[in-house]
C-alpha cells in the first residue's frame, strides 16, 4: 500500500512539474519597428562617405512581416536601392528573394531585441541582388524606440 501512495504522489509531482515547464514561455520577440544602420564612416581622401539605411517593419499575422528596405552607399556615387515586401516570418527571420535582376539574391534578416542582423548572399559582384553599384546589404540594424510604423516610401536622400 505504501508503494502505492509513493508511486501516487511521485506521478503527481512529475505531472505537475511538466504543467508548469510547459506554461513557462520564452519571451516573444516583437519585430514591428524602425530599425537604422550602424555604419561605420570611410575616408576617401578629403571626402568622408558614410552608408545609411533603414528599415520598417510592421507584423501583419504571426508568420508575416510588411517591410520597407533601403540603403544608401553614401558619397560620392549615393548609389542605393529600396524595396518594400510582405515576407515570411519564423524563428525570428525573414528572407527577401525577390529581386527580378538577379535570381541568387537573398538577404537573410535574423531579428533580435536589440535590431536585425542582415546578410546579403548574391553570386552578383557588382550589382548584386538588383543594388546600386557597389551597393551591399550587410550589417546590423539597431532598432530604434517607436511605435508601430505606418509603412512608407523611404527616401534615402531626406533624413536617414
Amino acid at each position: 500500500m505504501k508503494i502505492v501512495k509513493c508511486l501516487a504522489i511521485s506521478c503527481a509531482v512529475i505531472l505537475l512539474a511538466a504543467i508548469a515547464f510547459y506554461k513557462m514561455k520564452t519571451p516573444v520577440l516583437l519585430p514591428s519597428g524602425f530599425y537604422k544602420l550602424e555604419s561605420k564612416s570611410e575616408k576617401n581622401g578629403d571626402d568622408t562617405s558614410s552608408c545609411q539605411g533603414s528599415i520598417l517593419v510592421k507584423q501583419i499575422t504571426k508568420s508575416k512581416l510588411a517591410i520597407t528596405f533601403s540603403i544608401n552607399k553614401g558619397a560620392d556615387s549615393n548609389n542605393s536601392r529600396s524595396f518594400i515586401d510582405t515576407l515570411d516570418y519564423k524563428d525570428d527571420i525573414a528572407v527577401y528573394k525577390k529581386s527580378d535582376s538577379d535570381r541568387s539574391c537573398r538577404i537573410t534578416m535574423r531579428f533580435s531585441s536589440k535590431g536585425i542582423h542582415v546578410i546579403e548572399q548574391t553570386s552578383g559582384t557588382s550589382f548584386g541582388c538588383g543594388f546600386g553599384h557597389g551597393v551591399v546589404a550587410d550589417g546590423f540594424f539597431k532598432k530604434v524606440p517607436s511605435k508601430v510604423p505606418v509603412l512608407k516610401d523611404l527616401d534615402v536622400f531626406n533624413g536617414l
